[in-house]
């Protein structure tokens, strides 16, 4: 029952983030959410034995496997700088394409 539970949380994100940025959208309050692929942390590292093989992965992923945290930060400082100033209400998959697949 993980898999319901996770994805019903991820739901929530989604609706959540796209709710808040209409209530404070009168107050230029931007509120996005970055949605993160799979990403080489140490978690990653300690839990890739256990689930999806880093060679499946690979082979699956479009860029051809993981990012990278810097890849995550670059976005969150984006999204916090004036070039997103009429950004608000998106849950941004940064996951190299990914779930585009």
């Amino acid at each position: 029952m993980i898999e319901a539970s996770y994805c019903a949380s991820k739901g929530a994100v989604t609706s959540l983030t796209r709710q808040v940025a209409l209530d404070y959208a009168k107050h230029r309050i931007h509120v996005n959410a970055i949605c993160p692929g799979y990403t080489r942390t140490a978690i990653f590292e300690d839990t890739t034995a256990h689930m999806t093989p880093l060679e499946v992965l690979e082979e699956r992923h479009p860029f051809g496997g993981p990012g990278v945290p810097s890849d995550i930060a670059k976005m969150a400082v984006v999204l916090a700088s004036e070039d997103a100033s009429w950004v608000t209400g998106v849950n941004l998959p940064v996951d190299g394409g990914y779930t585009a697949r």
